[in-house]
């Protein structure tokens, strides 16, 4: 009983060392209230503790705060990962989008000519958590292009254009491979 009071006296007085160590390495005095608030917070608490732990009352506190931790670490993760799950979302879905990219301009060098651009849009299906396509857009062109090369096609006023054959049979192979209807899917060849 006589130990476990003079451990009392000496954590106050490690304690009241501590303080004075903090107080006077402030250098403002604009911070030294909110400093004081804290460490009579502080002060509270390492008077009370052996009462505490005296009646029991303190291992039921150390568990409480200690839950208190666990569920507040508990929540920020859960925060993290919803975070990290949008992240890898759009990332899976800008790194299908590239491929499917890719896959539609092999076809359209399979059908004879060069992709100069192409650009797919995609849309998260939430229901069967899938990326579906919903549109192309195809540049493309009969002849080899330098990096540099602009090309700007003619453009005819007044006058519906007709898809090539060439258009047409990229379309139908497009709509074969990614179940896209024709209607969602825009060729331009060039040259």
């Amino acid at each position: 009983m006589l130990e476990g009071f003079y451990g009392w006296i000496k954590n106050i007085a490690f304690f009241y060392i501590f303080v004075t160590m903090i107080m006077n390495l402030v250098p403002n005095n604009s911070y030294r209230k909110y400093i004081q608030f804290f460490i009579g917070i502080l002060l509270i608490l390492v008077i009370i503790t052996p009462m505490m732990n005296r009646f029991g009352i303190g291992k039921s506190f150390d568990a409480q705060v200690v839950l208190g931790e666990i569920k507040e670490g508990l929540h920020n993760l859960e925060g993290a990962n919803k975070g990290l799950e949008d992240l890898k979302i759009h990332e899976l879905k800008k790194g299908y989008q590239l491929e499917i990219e890719k896959q539609i301009e092999t076809i359209v060098l399979a059908r004879g000519l060069y992709p100069v651009k192409v650009e797919v849009e995609l849309s998260l299906d939430e229901k069967e958590e899938e990326s579906l396509l919903t549109s192309v857009s195809i540049i493309a062109s009969r002849t080899k292009l330098e990096e540099e090369a602009i090309i700007i096609e003619d453009i005819i006023v007044g006058q519906d254009r007709l898809d090539s054959v060439e258009e047409i049979n990229i379309k139908n192979d497009i709509e074969d491979v990614y179940n896209i209807s024709i209607s969602n899917i825009n060729i331009s060849i060039q040259g």
